[in-house]
């Protein structure tokens, strides 16, 4: 019984914020005036290096506070077909929780969810991409800084 019970606080505490950032509306803030965020350039570029990224490319970063007081951002990067979820504290892109690929991760409705934890549906893929676009912060990658 106890196992079970510590079981089910484990997923809780490390699936429900995740799962939380997917719904509803976040107050959004501005990555460049956080002191841990502000960092985004060096955090971005070491991620496309793990991705052997050698192009020029782009990514829109969006800040989100949840109801907590929580901060997060999404990192949409468009040419590599994710959403990658940033935590505050987390330095490494690439051992997020929540590493979206847009051609897997993706389903048409809420329905097509069916209890996951991790799919995304359409509908949130484009309210994040436009919310980005508008409240976001867009960022250029030049090859020379991935060398």
């Amino acid at each position: 019984m106890r196992r079970a019970f510590f079981s089910l606080a484990l997923t809780l505490l490390v699936f429900v914020p995740a799962i939380a950032s997917c719904q509803g509306h976040l107050e959004t803030f501005k990555i460049s005036e956080d002191k841990f965020f502000s960092s985004y350039r060096p955090v971005l570029i070491d991620y496309l290096r793990t991705q052997h990224v050698h192009a020029e490319t782009k990514a829109c970063i969006l800040g989100e506070k949840d109801s907590g007081g929580a901060l997060f951002a999404w990192v949409i990067w468009p040419a590599g077909h994710r959403i990658i979820l940033w935590e505050d504290g987390v330095t490494a892109l690439e051992r997020s929780r929540r590493l979206l690929d847009l051609n897997k991760d993706v389903v048409a409705t809420d329905a097509d969810i069916h209890g996951s934890d991790y799919l995304v549906t359409r509908q949130w893929v484009e309210d994040q991409k436009d919310k980005c676009s508008k409240e976001g912060l867009s960022v250029d990658i030049k090859p020379s800084e991935l060398e």
